[in-house]
């Protein structure tokens, strides 16, 4: 990321070459900074023109700029002789407006959106005027570019650059209090929205607007943010924070979504990646953790990093079992849609006091492992291999389970597949909600009669 008044020097403006688009002439101006950041910017003649009017307010010679020409503007020695003259132009105002650059040139050139500096005084000036508005609005939640993180974190480590001095209006101090004053805080590659996982990937690895900056590579900390107690990474993985510590401490939810980790030890503990170990450093407040949509494969034992958790979801990722979760004492709903699951062995082991447990989109054919489950009141298992009605067998004498899904299962397309689902559970398929649904009148009948059949056959 740019930081221009670190490396005014190392700063060079020039207008490599013209485009014309719908018949006007656009001239690409590129900017390129210290580290080889660079980006361009189309600008025509008019908008040389406006600049160059709000510019001779800052002393700036009225003569400086090449002037209109209304015939013959589109010759190609002409377009070509203006480039030039709009390059030197360029070069001479940036020189002159080195050590105090106006807005105006600011916004010309695009470095409100590429420098540490004139993003923070982009930011600054706007919640100078809208952010309580904005806090008040948005119930203490706010989102935040990664770049712009960047820019916040780059900013602590440099002393009051000269811009802020010249108006309270761009104080740093406007953005501190913004983020101290946060409760729930969104972090993403960039402002567009995107839908997918893989688009919100490929923002992290393509260049940032016309610039050459890639998202992937910013590091931020989350000091400035000491009351979120509302965390969440979209498409960003903890690897990019420099430090989180103060965030462990209060954070309650924590979400990390449409990332490419493969196990929480990842997310939770990033250090990890370098020292292959597990550190005793925990949240110790999250009661919260959402890490649906990644590439998650294994419960790897950094789950005791969360020992006061109580929801854990998973969603979405590339599981087969489950494990270390007896790490989890208050764990009470655990959520592993659209998995790899198939086989649900011992479940019961890990999930001692478990009340909801959604398992839709896998691949579970038997029920073996859940029999003995019985703290358990609601079970989502729509959307699997299920097609023995038997099955139903290892989950009726749960005692207080009163929801349960099956729709999308083999045996939910079978002729009265409720009432037949109903029987099972003898007395209590009254208190069962199947699908949504309570037991009509007419099913409760035949699940009576099916029942008795059935037991009829037992003895």
């Amino acid at each position: 990321m740019s930081n221009y008044y670190r490396n005014p020097l190392e700063t060079t403006i020039t207008i490599p070459n013209v485009e014309i688009i719908d018949g006007t002439t656009f001239y690409n101006i590129r900017v390129t900074c210290f580290h080889n950041i660079e980006w361009t910017v189309l600008r025509r003649y008019r908008d040389f023109h406006d600049l160059h009017e709000k510019l001779v307010n800052y002393s700036i010679g009225k003569d400086l700029l090449p002037k209109k020409k209304v015939i013959g503007n589109m010759n190609s020695k002409f377009i070509e002789q203006r480039r030039e003259d709009l390059q030197k132009y360029l070069q001479t105002i940036g020189h002159i407006m080195q050590k105090h650059m106006p807005i105006e040139f600011v916004e010309f050139l695009d470095y409100h959106k590429y420098d540490v500096i004139f993003v923070l005084q982009n930011m600054a000036l706007d919640i100078f005027k809208n952010g309580e508005r904005y806090l008040m609005e948005n119930e203490g939640m706010w989102t935040f570019t990664i770049l712009e993180l960047h820019a916040i974190t780059t900013r602590l480590r440099l002393p009051c650059p000269h811009q802020e001095l010249q108006s309270s209006k761009f104080d740093f101090s406007h953005i501190l209090d913004f983020c101290s004053n946060l409760r729930s805080l969104k972090v993403t590659p960039t402002r567009t929205t995107c839908d997918t996982k893989e688009d919100v990937l490929q923002e992290l690895v393509n260049p940032i607007g016309t610039s050459n900056i890639l998202a992937s590579t910013l590091n931020f900390e989350l000091s400035p943010f000491p009351n979120v107690i509302n965390l969440e990474f979209y498409g960003i993985v903890p690897m990019n924070v420099d430090s989180n510590a103060r965030i462990r401490e209060n954070c309650e939810v924590f979400t990390v979504t449409f990332t490419r980790a493969q196990n929480i030890q990842n997310i939770l503990n990033p250090e990890s990646i370098h020292n292959n170990s597990v550190t005793d450093e925990q949240w110790k407040s999250i009661k919260t953790v959402n890490f649906g949509y990644n590439d998650i494969w294994q419960l790897d034992p950094a789950l005791k990093l969360v020992p006061n958790v109580e929801t854990l979801l998973l969603d979405g990722n590339r599981i087969r079992g489950i494990s270390n979760l007896r790490h989890l004492p208050k764990l009470s709903i655990l959520s592993l849609n659209n998995n790899l699951i198939e086989d649900l062995t011992n479940w019961c082991m890990e999930l001692g006091n478990i009340q909801t447990l959604n398992l839709v989109g896998n691949n579970i054919s038997s029920l073996k492992g859940l029999s003995k489950l019985r703290s358990i009141k609601s079970l989502d298992l729509s959307c699997n291999m299920i097609k023995d009605f038997d099955e139903i067998d290892e989950i009726a004498a749960l005692p207080i389970l009163e929801i349960l899904g099956l729709n999308g299962n083999p045996l939910a397309i079978e002729v009265d597949y409720r009432p037949r689902v109903m029987a099972r559970f003898g007395d209590r398929r009254n208190e069962i909600v199947l699908d949504n649904e309570r037991c009509t009148a007419i099913e409760n009948d035949k699940a009576m009669v099916l029942a008795a059949l059935r037991k009829s056959r037992v003895r």
